[in-house]
């Protein structure tokens, strides 16, 4: 009992403090994102410390590392319990002036098409972003161009494809292509009620190993849409969504909304995870940032379409 507690005590610590190594090796940034288990985690080991360990020098040390584990992972996600303060007001039930819009990473292997058209068409979007489209996907997906008829597109089959429908017309839309030349992204802007409403769409390429073992490049491209950002008149409302192979309080994360300006609605209200979809225990790697003159109406994680991506669904006031 003893050697196993201070083997996953000590694992658990070292993998704890990883990412704040000035490194970008995947390895280590990607512990990162397993804040919420490695607390978890940590609180039942330093409950078989306390009630199953005898007392003496090997406890109170185990007892330690325990709550300096505790206390790091809790520092990290503390902005987004219920009882935080949140960045984004709540929106008036009478609001006039909405933007609803859906975010999805649909798995470019997924073929459960049908869910994914049902779940929009059931829905009361404005805007759709779409990730990791093919071709496959854009042909599936025709079947909502009445009710959506203005479309960018980038459709590829590396997983980095993306599809933006809109039920209101582009004044301005492009595709991207930040740093690299096989990952692009959508920077659209539509008009709704005389108020333009910058929308970008990203999916940046994430740390993997035997692949892109390093995770400058999703950070590279994070912070090149931040000084986009940092750039638009200041009365130009600007929302940011997409799959960031990122958690919202990583460093990268904090330095997008440093620089950009934007605000992430969960703080204050949730976690909103949505990967993997299977999972009970699920880590919130798809985001929304917005102005900070927005206020939300909504904010909710959909239904499952067949993907490992859970939707979300979010709706925006001024």
């Amino acid at each position: 009992m003893l050697t196993g507690i201070t083997i996953l005590t000590s694992v658990l610590f070292l993998l704890t403090i990883a990412p704040t190594f000035n490194s970008s090796y995947w390895l280590w940034r990607s512990q990162i994102n397993l804040r919420i288990p490695y607390l978890i985690l940590s609180i039942l080991l330093l409950t078989l410390v306390v009630f199953l360990l005898p007392y003496g020098w090997i406890q109170l040390l185990l007892l330690a590392v325990n709550i300096c584990v505790i206390r790091v992972c809790y520092k990290s996600i503390a902005a987004f319990m219920p009882w935080a303060n949140v960045t984004i007001a709540t929106a008036d039930k009478d609001s006039k002036h909405l933007i609803r819009c859906i975010v999805h990473n649909v798995y470019q292997d997924n073929t459960d098409y049908q869910s994914t058209v049902e779940l929009i068409s059931s829905s009361d979007a404005d805007v759709v972003l779409l990730l990791e489209t093919n071709i496959e996907w854009g042909k599936r997906l025709e079947v909502l161009r009445e009710a959506y008829p203005y479309v960018i597109k980038e459709l590829r089959e590396n997983t980095y494809g993306l599809i933006m429908m809109s039920k209101y017309k582009y004044e301005h839309a492009e595709i991207k292509h930040r740093i690299k030349n096989h990952v692009p992204s959508i920077h659209a802007t539509i008009k709704m009620d005389e108020q333009l409403i910058h929308i970008i769409g990203v999916h940046p390429e994430p740390p993997i190993a035997g692949h892109a073992t390093s995770a400058k490049p999703k950070d590279l491209e994070l912070l090149s849409a931040a000084y986009s950002i940092e750039n638009l008149p200041a009365f130009e409302k600007v929302i940011l969504a997409g799959d960031l192979n990122d958690v919202a309080w990583s460093k990268t994360s904090k330095a997008f909304k440093r620089i950009s300006g934007l605000r992430d609605p969960r703080q204050g209200r949730g976690f909103y995870a949505t990967f993997p979809a299977w999972s009970p225990f699920r880590i919130p790697l798809d985001h929304v940032f917005c102005s900070p003159q927005f206020k939300l109406k909504n904010l909710k994680v959909m239904r499952n379409t067949g993907s490992d991506h859970l939707p979300i669904y979010f709706s925006l006031a001024w």
